[in-house]
């Protein structure tokens, strides 16, 4: 017995160290005193220790410490720095930074040697192995969200009293709503030297069914921060961390922060004056690990054509070595467009999970876009943004949804998309259903008015295969024509599919015709039907298979058997065989 109390002595004693021995945590977001807006990577220092870390792009923050947490430092270029004094067992912050306008205009003249040149050359030593498009491979999946708003600062500064009842109405709705909202979710591959493509697998856009809008969130910006020119809205800028940058830059070094123990150097840059190159200015935030960059600010030092753009990085190491993209922010101002005063911004955000670092991946995997979009990318369920989401939606984007959403059923924004969708492909979506559009009316010598009707399976059906057939009538040949054709895919990365088609129909003189002789009506093919005079009746069986090589070779390998007449003689009447 006192054997059993003497272990069960010792089981509590290490229970009670191990509880003890669990670390504390505080989470929160940090933000502007006077806009509400999140400050990324600012410096958050645990009590008068030198342990802490930064907040990320969206301001938040989580730290963990062994001892009790009594207070949090922070600072941040261009603000006023500040301790925030913690209540026992307060595990969520909210703090709030004011702005330190003399610090932004501040002059600084450094005796002797830069000490930030140190930092900065070190960094241009590493950039090239720190660089992920360096890498032999790598594959991640992401989601971003981009909107559009207007800059009503001074609005929400003023009392609802003190405004008029116009003010008031602009005030409450964007409080509440932003003017635009998207989202979507997407897969990228990559392998050196340049196999690259980003799959979106869903999109939603307020307003609009249709996900050609979530291609405007591609090329805002570099996706690293490691190349000789940075490219923000086809504009290509000096990297600040290419080689001869000191020669081209001022550099300060603003700020220390510790990360066990590593350091975490904050850098602050601008273009020396008279100097005539595409500039940027903002903060690199360099870690002593590997010299890489942890973080990044960045803006051209001048407007382009009236459009202001601010990039913000974000890396991480998600394999515990290799440094890489965990999130890109984009904020864009419209300086020549306004709404009733005032100013219209957007801001894109993406968030970058499920990283591999070299994966084993084949030429094969590569489709030859580098951005596609999956069929299906409109219409994903709620439930999987749901489970898909790295957040819950906001209620202000929430809002969004809604309002807009309704607002584009009424004024039936898809329309013109739906329309130019139909006109490009040539094919209006009925349900799982296509419509062919060239196959409804055609005119020749031949066969005068040509009536008929066309349709095929689309991706609601299955993605794999689809299958279709069209009828038509020549009212002056008085002759039926009719096909049909099965399509089933073996690889949409190398547009790999297999083709069988079967047709009674008319065709000019010694055509060949590849496929199910479907023609886009923008084809200048499809005006050819119209100067037809002479022609052959035609029966033909034909089974083909169509594979690339590379991105711009096609083939088509088929066999088939074909039957063809005189343009006098009755269709199907008795054929002779043909080519």
């Amino acid at each position: 017995m006192d054997r059993l109390k003497h272990i069960l002595t010792l089981f509590l004693g290490f229970f009670v160290l191990s509880v003890s021995a669990q670390p504390f945590e505080i989470t929160g977001i940090i933000t502007d005193s006077e806009t509400k807006e999140p400050l990324p990577f600012v410096n958050i220092v645990i009590n008068n220790s030198n342990h802490g870390g930064i907040s990320d792009i969206n301001g938040k923050f989580s730290l963990k410490s062994n001892s009790e947490i009594y207070f949090l430092r922070v600072s941040y270029v261009g603000y006023f720095s500040d301790t925030i004094l913690l209540n026992k067992g307060q595990t969520f912050v909210e703090l709030e930074m004011r702005k330190n306008a003399v610090e932004l205009n501040e002059v600084v003249i450094l005796p002797g040697e830069n000490p930030a040149h140190r930092i900065i050359d070190s960094a241009i030593v590493h950039r090239k192995s720190n660089d992920p498009y360096a890498l032999n491979s790598f594959s991640y999946e992401s989601y971003g969200k981009f909107y559009i708003t207007l800059g009503i600062d001074s609005l929400q500064k003023t009392p609802n009293h003190l405004l008029d009842s116009e003010s008031v109405q602009i005030k409450d709705f964007f409080e509440a709503h932003y003017l635009f909202f998207m989202e979507n979710m997407s897969n990228r591959i990559y392998k050196k030297p340049s196999l690259d493509n980003e799959t979106i697998i869903a999109s939603k856009v307020s307003g609009f069914s249709d996900p050609l809008f979530t291609l405007l969130m591609s090329q805002i910006q570099s996706f690293a921060f490691y190349e000789d020119l940075i490219t923000i809205s086809d504009k290509n800028y000096v990297n600040p961390i290419s080689r001869g940058s000191t020669n081209k830059y001022f550099f300060l070094l603003k700020d220390t922060i510790y990360d066990g123990a590593d350091t975490v150097f904050v850098i602050s840059y601008r273009p020396f004056k008279n100097k005539n190159f595409d500039a940027l200015q903002g903060v690199l935030y360099i870690h002593t690990d590997q010299w890489a960059l942890q973080s990044v600010i960045a803006e051209p030092m001048t407007m382009d054509q009236g459009v202001s753009v601010k990039i913000r990085q974000n890396y991480f190491q998600p394999d515990g070595k290799t440094w890489f993209p965990s999130q890109l922010h984009t904020d864009i101002y419209f300086a020549n467009l306004d709404f009733d005063s005032y100013p219209v911004f957007g801001r894109g955000i993406t968030q970058i999970f499920n990283v591999e670092i070299n994966p084993e991946l084949k030429r094969r995997d590569f489709p030859d876009a580098t951005v596609s979009i999956e069929p299906d990318a409109h219409v994903k369920s709620e439930t999987y943004w749901e489970e898909n989401r790295p957040d819950s939606l906001t209620q202000k984007e929430i809002n969004t949804y809604n309002f807009i959403d309704s607002l584009g059923k009424k004024e039936n924004f898809d329309r013109l998309l739906d329309l130019t969708m139909v006109l490009l492909e040539g094919k209006i979506p009925v349900g799982p259903l296509s419509l062919d559009i060239s196959k409804l009316y055609m005119y020749n010598e031949i066969e005068g008015s040509r009536l008929g009707l066309g349709l095929s399976t689309n991706y609601k059906i299955s993605k794999k295969w689809s299958l279709g057939g069209y009828y038509a009538y020549g009212f002056k040949d008085k002759q039926h024509k009719f096909g049909g054709d099965l399509k089933i895919h073996i690889n949409r990365a190398r547009s790999m599919y297999l083709n069988a088609t079967a047709r009674q129909d008319v065709r000019e003189s010694g055509a060949i015709i590849w496929g199910d002789g479907s023609v886009n009506i923008f084809d200048t093919e499809s005006f050819r039907s119209f100067l037809l005079t002479r022609a052959e009746y035609f029966q033909e069986y034909r089974l083909s298979v169509n594979f690339k090589i590379g991105k711009n070779f096609s083939f088509m390998p088929n066999v088939g058997h074909t039957f063809s007449r005189n343009q006098d003689d009755i269709l199907f009447g008795s054929m002779q065989e043909g080519s």
